[in-house]
């Protein structure tokens, strides 16, 4: 690269999360949670599994950014929607 050029160099990340959802048992009530999913694409070996959870008036998808991220080093990223 040219002197002061930025080389950026990345893993495959898929840009859309896996939309989803888990059933929680044992509440005693039906209990749904909608999911994201990420994951780090191609030959690209999953080193952990990263659980994000929003606050208040948040949302799954205000996660896209860290996920990409993270994945980029190998995490799987499954971001929640708290019911609520």
């Amino acid at each position: 690269p040219e002197r002061g050029a930025i080389l950026f160099i990345t893993k495959a990340v898929s840009m859309n999360p896996l939309l989803t959802h888990f059933d929680i048992q044992g509440l005693g009530f039906p209990c749904r949670l909608a999911a994201a999913e990420w994951q780090p694409e191609g030959a690209v070996p999953v080193r952990a599994t990263v659980v994000a959870v929003h606050g208040l008036s948040r949302q799954k998808r205000d996660f896209d950014d860290l996920a990409r991220h993270l994945c980029r080093s190998g995490y799987r990223v499954l971001a929640l929607d708290a019911p609520g």
